[in-house]
């Protein structure tokens, strides 16, 4: 698959008001903003490489619990519609 994000995992640098690749690229840069939720919306940006491969790890488990109990379905469908949007 070809990735068309920076890859992770990203840190927020707190420091330089940046979210920041693994070999130290700006990703984001948000020190310009003026919202009151920058740093908490700075974390989440910077965690969703994280996220996104620990739900792409989640899928097949969980597919093998609802094969058992099927009742995984709507987990299991809003883990691939939050996939999906992240891919565009």
């Amino acid at each position: 698959m070809n990735t068309k994000h920076t890859p992770g995992p990203w840190k927020f640098g707190e420091l330089s008001e940046c979210i920041l690749s693994p070999e130290g690229h700006i990703v984001a840069d948000i020190s310009e903003s003026v919202l009151d939720n920058t740093l908490a919306n700075a974390r989440l940006i910077a965690a969703a490489p994280d996220l996104l491969a620990a739900l792409k790890e989640l899928i097949p488990i969980a597919s093998a619990m609802n094969a058992e109990t099927g009742s995984w379905n709507k987990q299991i469908a809003a883990a691939r519609a939050a996939i999906a949007k992240c891919k565009g």
